[in-house]
């Protein structure tokens, strides 16, 4: 109890839900791009709750939206790729893009690589969606669209064996700047 008032602020995030991880690797790990040995375009399409919509007769469900491209170039001893990612739940939208890189070698009986990217996030909101309880709420009343824009970097690294295993490790969020939105919303 005495813990939780010594915390000054607390920032959250929300990632999108990416499932079919065998399909959409480009979108959680730099290391991957170029790692099938041709371009590779995929495309994925997340609709939750089918059919929800709030009380205003409005769609509020979350949905996702990802597009990833990777190619393998061999002048760089690797690969380039990239993703565009739209998450919007609610009055809240989120789009990213990512470009990467990733170093390649042969190793043992398969390919290890290294990745770096980096990610631009675009994060908006709808403040007229919101609908106050009270008619003159003073908080509510005053939201209006706002967006803000922020820069990130991630890291990862990648196994595999062909026909046999993969494994991958990445992190994201390694240097987030703060945004503006999470001191207005």
């Amino acid at each position: 109890m005495l813990g939780s008032l010594a915390v000054g602020s607390i920032y959250g995030q929300q990632p999108s839900i990416i499932t079919n991880y065998m399909f959409t690797n480009m979108a959680t790990n730099p290391a991957y791009a170029g790692g099938n040995g041709g371009i590779n375009l995929t495309g994925l399409v997340r609709q939750q709750w089918m059919g929800w919509k709030d009380s205003d007769g409005m769609k509020s469900a979350p949905q996702t939206f990802l597009l990833t491209v990777d190619a393998p170039i061999r002048k760089i001893h690797g690969g380039l790729g990239g993703s565009i990612v739209q998450d919007q739940i609610g009055a809240f939208k989120n789009t990213i893009v990512k470009l990467g890189y990733a170093y390649r070698m042969e190793t043992w009986s398969g390919m290890l690589s290294f990745g770096l990217q980096g990610s631009l996030l675009n994060i908006s909101y709808d403040g007229s969606k919101f609908k106050p309880i009270e008619e003159n709420d003073p908080v509510l009343g005053q939201l209006e669209k706002n967006s803000d824009m922020m820069v990130d970097f991630g890291l990862g690294a990648f196994y595999k064996v062909p026909d046999v295993y993969y494994i991958g490790l990445s992190a994201e969020n390694i240097r987030s700047t703060q945004s503006a939105l999470q001191h207005t919303a």
